[in-house]
């Protein structure tokens, strides 16, 4: 099988797994997430102090064994976090630097050895082991991260509802996903209320029928575009993207929005 063709060696996507990007071993999804992740982690460490204090954090410190002292006032989960993302960051560091033959930066802050290690991040998708391993460390520690840094993390999709009362149209509200504090995540919708979070939550494009400004939020995270709406209707009105009208509301199709910029800004390899 050709480079190009294999699949993406990443387990979360279960027996559906889509192509790789040429010559890498991640598909595009896996690739921008783990540029993101890599991105926000030194950010996360430093902003992580200012949830050291007990109080910040859902959990306190704890009384010392065999001391009559109170409880150190720090979060146990925040000091546990920033150790962990410190010591992976530098093992991974480590690991890319002897593969590749490079000097690793010595005596580098945690932000320094997550931007050293972000400017690896196409031979990390490239290489059989480092694609299969270090991005779901990677997505698990700024997850934690984010996840002490606003317990209840709310994150505005965008995204048209997937219900489909029986016997009725589909659902003209919007989504918004909760992450709770133990990390796992709620949807609600503006119209009908709670509902399973799970649909939300997958990777592929094709179908995903968001809000303008869940497009202009995605086309510049993802592709550092930053957009005006009228310029995303010109899209619409010249066939480059899908769109659907229904309550007077317009919806449009994600999945088109990716092939049409993929096809004008493609991510080098």
């Amino acid at each position: 099988m050709a480079m190009n063709d294999i699949l993406c060696v990443q387990e979360r996507h279960g027996d559906q797994r889509p192509e790789a990007l040429p010559s890498l071993r991640l598909c595009r999804a896996c690739y921008n997430r783990l540029r993101r992740d890599l991105a926000d982690l030194g950010r996360l460490y430093v902003e992580l102090e200012s949830v050291l204090p007990a109080g910040s954090t859902p959990q306190y410190g704890q009384r010392v064994s065999g001391s009559g002292s109170r409880p150190l006032p720090i979060s146990v989960p925040v000091v546990e976090t920033r150790s962990q993302i410190a010591h992976d960051l530098a093992w991974w560091v480590g690991y890319v630097a002897d593969r590749r033959g490079l000097t690793p930066p010595t005596g580098a802050t945690v932000p320094a050895l997550a931007r050293w290690l972000a400017g690896h991040v196409d031979w990390i998708a490239a290489h059989p082991v480092a694609a299969e391993e270090c991005p779901p460390v990677v997505r698990e520690l700024a997850g934690r991260a984010r996840g002490l840094l606003d317990p209840n993390r709310k994150l505005p999709t965008g995204e048209r509802c997937r219900v489909v009362p029986e016997g009725e149209d589909r659902c003209t509200g919007t989504v918004t996903m909760v992450q709770k504090p133990d990390e796992t995540w709620t949807a609600r919708c503006t119209v009908c209320g709670p509902q399973e979070a799970a649909p939300y939550l997958h990777d592929r494009l094709a179908g995903r029928w968001v809000t303008i400004e869940r497009v202009r939020a995605y086309v510049l995270r993802v592709h550092r575009l930053d957009v005006t709406g009228a310029t995303v209707r010109s899209w619409a009105h010249r066939g480059h993207i899908r769109t659907a009208e229904q309550a007077g509301a317009v919806w449009y199709d994600l999945g088109t929005v990716e092939t049409y910029l993929n096809q004008r800004h493609p991510v080098a390899s």
